[in-house]
């Protein structure tokens, strides 16, 4: 935790080609059916954690994990961002 120094978290909704934010007041209720992305972004790393509810196919996760692309506009730097998925 010592890498992000002061931080901000958000919660994200996977859906329809778009991450949609989640309200602060709804955080940490997760519907099983969805996919969600938690981005903790501190003054210097950043962490993305893509939670799956549904078990899916392989070639539908590959669709899924590239809603963390989008969030970091395509740019893979694991010095600067780590991605985890649960």
């Amino acid at each position: 935790m010592k890498k992000l120094g002061k931080y901000t978290c958000q919660v994200l909704l996977c859906r329809n080609g778009k991450n949609e934010v989640i309200p602060k007041e709804e955080h940490g209720h997760f519907y099983q059916d969805d996919v969600y992305i938690v981005d903790v972004q501190g003054e210097h790393h950043r962490y993305l954690i893509q939670w799956f509810g549904p078990r899916m196919a392989g070639d539908k996760v590959s669709e899924y994990r590239d809603y963390t692309t989008l969030l970091t506009g395509g740019i893979f730097s694991p010095r600067e961002v780590t991605r985890v998925s649960v």
